[in-house]
């Protein structure tokens, strides 16, 4: 073999041996302490107060907690809103018998009233 053939072998074969040395090593430790991290802290770092454990947290203490201030005062507006109607409903009624009457009224007086005679028309000449 030429020395430009043995030099470019020598130097391929140096370069994979760099890479099966240091780099294949290195991504096997890399994906064993990832998977153990991932397996083992994962549920300790979630337990501690991230943030899906705050929802979480948040959410049991919702389940406890009183209505809120705003739910309050929307159940007296809205009981309040069903007495005005139930008040304006009774009043409708009232108005209503009330008219009844007076209309009722009016039919008998006109009724008593005499009934005017209506002059009848000339006959024509």
């Amino acid at each position: 073999m030429s020395d430009a053939a043995s030099n470019a072998a020598t130097s391929a074969a140096g370069s994979n041996g760099g890479f099966a040395k240091a780099f294949l090593p290195g991504l096997i430790i890399g994906l064993v302490v990832g998977a153990i991290g991932g397996a083992f802290l994962a549920p300790i770092i979630a337990d501690s107060g991230g943030p899906a454990a705050e929802i979480e947290r948040s959410k049991r203490e919702a389940a406890n907690l009183p209505p809120a201030p705003i739910e309050q005062a929307a159940e007296v507006v809205q009981d309040e809103a069903q007495k005005a109607a139930d008040e304006t409903q009774k009043m409708t009624e009232r108005v209503a018998e009330e008219i009844k009457k007076e209309g009722e009224k009016a039919a008998e007086a006109l009724k008593q009233q005499p009934k005017p005679e209506m002059p009848k028309p000339d006959a024509p000449k």
